[in-house]
């Protein structure tokens, strides 16, 4: 098994992941230490719910990033980079009138935003709102890499993107030590990042060599053809949003139900736990690909892919745990510092919650691999359970973990049996519907 594990493709693809998303952690924790010693604990939480803001309202980054590579994986199947660049001129021409009208609503929602989650300056979730814009740009050509299993070029990208943030966040917090100038230092990363990866993908792929058309029928006739486009992005958004969700809700109802100085406990604990996730990630996102190329080739090969991903899941998850239980004091003194020391024993528990997020993530990619519409309520009943557990007692960290590690355990294993199940079956498990008329506007 373990010479298995070393051949097989997910092992070279989590390894070069491991190492990206550990520079990458490395120096994004560094970014989230020096904030939370230069902010006040007030600020750093409100910071803190500002960042979950941009994960939501980032629900179109992460579900054009899943359709990007969707797409890409299969062309990257076949070795067609002509079909990937008419792709990406199609992508890039629907989606320019959404990021205009994405910009405006954003801008309509700030004062709104601003009263819910009692901030202290609207221009923050206007730089937020910027900041997502950014982002779904970028997410076009970090993804077409991804799909392509170019990792070294995924995390060379996100390496640069987070220096730059943790070199403008020292610049910028050490004169101007608030919340709304924290949320100026993740636009500026946002924006440099999106010129590299631009600059970077279109030398890679020739992107500027085809002209921009509003025809998308040679690439989705010969690799999409028992597909429609509308269909995969209704899936694709809700399936997103959920992750999302439940990725960054509690930070936000701890946010607008508890005291500040509470929130920012959290804020701070939850980005320790975070550390497991992002690490998992790593994995996690080198099954997708592999998932996507399998389902479209017909090599139902997801036994051993999900195997070994769970073998290194529960590696990373178990050591960094077992960290947590045993000396969480030394580490929050070492890290965002002995002011948070209070609900120390809690760590170890926002830890498990999100090591079953992890496991959690990855039988809902393989779901998505099939575009199996059954996962979505799943995903959502999941996602229910951890709001009513969070709304239950939301002034109490320990609580809103337990909450998590319950309605993540119970959907992981929900995912997982419902998997296992759909890879057995000689059933052909319900796809997307394939009735409703193609899209002629925007995809995402």
């Amino acid at each position: 098994m373990l010479d298995g594990l070393l051949k097989h493709p997910i092992f070279k693809n989590s390894f070069i992941s491991f190492i990206g998303f550990g520079v990458t952690g490395l120096l994004g924790y560094l970014f989230q230490f020096f904030m939370s010693r230069r902010l006040s604990i007030a600020n750093y939480g409100e910071f803190q719910s500002l960042v979950a803001l941009l994960s939501i309202l980032g629900v179109g980054s992460a579900a054009l990033s899943y359709f990007v590579i969707a797409h890409a994986s299969v062309f990257a199947c076949h070795s067609d980079v002509e079909a990937n660049r008419q792709f990406i001129s199609w992508l890039r021409q629907k989606l320019s009138l959404l990021l205009i009208i994405l910009f405006f609503i954003i801008i309509a929602l700030s004062w709104p935003l601003q009263q819910i989650l009692h901030l202290n300056s609207l221009w923050s979730t206007i730089i937020i709102g910027v900041t997502a814009v950014l982002s779904l740009n970028t997410v076009i050509y970090i993804s077409i890499f991804t799909g392509w299993q170019n990792f070294f070029a995924v995390n060379v990208l996100t390496v640069a993107s987070t220096v730059a943030k943790l070199l403008a966040g020292i610049l910028i917090i050490s004169f101007f030590p608030t919340a709304t100038a924290a949320t100026l230092v993740l636009a500026l990363s946002a924006a440099g990042s999106y010129l590299l990866a631009r600059s970077w993908s279109v030398h890679k792929f020739q992107l500027n060599q085809l002209s921009i058309s509003s025809s998308n029928a040679s690439w989705s006739q010969q690799y999409f053809a028992h597909r429609r486009v509308a269909a995969d992005l209704g899936y694709i958004v809700i399936f997103t949003f959920l992750v999302l969700f439940m990725q960054n809700a509690d930070v936000l109802f701890v946010k607008h139900f508890a005291s500040a100085d509470l929130a920012g406990h959290y804020g701070a604990f939850n980005l320790l736990g975070k550390i497991i996730l992002w690490i998992n990630l790593g994995i996690i996102s080198a099954t997708l690909p592999l998932a996507i190329a399998h389902e479209h080739t017909g090599a139902h090969a997801t036994t051993r892919v999900r195997l070994y991903a769970y073998i290194l899941i529960s590696l990373v998850s178990l050591t960094v745990i077992s960290l947590y239980l045993f000396i969480p004091v030394l580490l929050i003194k070492l890290s965002i510092g002995a002011n948070y020391i209070l609900y120390a024993p809690a760590l170890w528990l926002i830890g498990l919650m999100n090591a079953l997020l992890s496991l959690l993530l990855l039988e809902a990619n393989f779901a998505f691999a099939r575009r199996d519409l059954l996962v979505l309520p799943i995903l959502g009943t999941t996602a229910l359970v951890f709001t009513t557990g969070i709304l239950f007692s939301p002034t109490a960290i320990a609580s809103v973990a337990k909450s998590g590690i319950i309605a993540f355990g119970l959907g992981g294993i929900s995912l997982l049996l419902f998997n296992l199940h759909a890879s057995h079956s000689k059933k052909e498990i319900a796809p997307v519907p394939i009735t409703t008329p193609p899209i002629t506007g925007q995809p995402v």
